[in-house]
């Protein structure tokens, strides 16, 4: 029983405290680091815990702990991101959600769906290489150099290698994303599906937003027109779940929720 009691001691301390080393969890809860050590790797075998991609040495919830955590009561980020894409999806009458990174991937975890007859195919536990979607490549706008490096790598090893032309556009894309604070994507994963996204800093300054936030349109319905005004409603659903986290805008680490901006280097698709 107490190999139990330590692994949901465990779970949740990294929960409610994530991203969390073995040091970290040891002084926490008293344990040993070797009793530590080895309940994480049980852990992971099992896909509750997982390492941080960009620092192997911390330790985060999966998705599937998210997934699962999410349909019952008292999980604190459903209820930090409940009203917001609920208003966000009235707003707007287009699927809007949550998304999290996973291993050089972004995962909808949570969503909200549109009532128009055709309307973006994106269930639950979809996954997508994080530079073709929005709210991946804001999240990626928050890596540090060598992560950046290591992902193009994992691309590379996926078969989906970026040539230097690609991988340099990406970079200065992925630097006009971190100071206005949102990305677009036109068509980049399929053809017919578009969106905006931004990220989710919930892990506060200096650390890689671990969550992000999208509203994903048929790429039919992305007219210049309606940019503007959905990105003003995105960063504004952004800033309330912010708000609600307790997260001040000296700890966030993107740029501003200033006005919407676009330019030719915006990717077409």
């Amino acid at each position: 029983m107490q190999v139990i009691s330590n692994a949901i001691r465990i779970v949740e301390c990294v929960i409610r405290n994530q991203p969390l080393g073995v040091t970290e969890i040891s002084k926490k809860l008293g344990l040993p680091k070797t009793t530590v050590h080895r309940t994480l790797q049980a852990l992971e075998d099992n896909e509750w815990l997982a390492r941080q991609e960009q620092d192997p040495r911390k330790w985060v919830q999966t998705p599937r702990l998210w997934l699962l955590t999410s349909r019952g009561p008292g999980f604190d980020l459903t209820d930090l991101v409940s009203s917001p894409l609920s208003r966000l999806n009235r707003a707007t009458d287009e699927n809007v959600h949550v998304t999290q990174s996973e291993q050089g991937h972004i995962i909808v975890i949570e969503k909200r769906e549109s009532t128009q007859p055709i309307r973006v195919y994106d269930p639950l536990g979809t996954k997508v290489l994080m530079h073709k979607s929005s709210s991946g490549k804001a999240m990626l706008s928050t890596w540090s150099d060598e992560s950046l490096d290591d992902y193009f790598e994992q691309v590379q090893a996926e078969g989906g290698a970026l040539h230097d032309e690609e991988r340099s556009a990406l970079l200065e894309e992925l630097s006009e994303i971190r100071r206005r604070g949102y990305a677009l994507n036109k068509g980049n994963w399929r053809p017919e599906i578009s969106g905006i996204g931004t990220n989710l800093p919930l892990e506060g300054l200096g650390a890689p937003a671990p969550y992000g936030l999208a509203i994903s349109i048929p790429t039919h319905r992305m007219q210049e027109s309606i940019i503007p005004e959905f990105v003003e409603l995105l960063l504004q659903a952004r800033q309330d779940i912010l708000d609600a986290a307790g997260i001040t805008k000296e700890r966030q680490n993107v740029g501003p929720s200033g006005p919407y901006e676009i330019s030719q280097k915006d990717p077409q698709g």
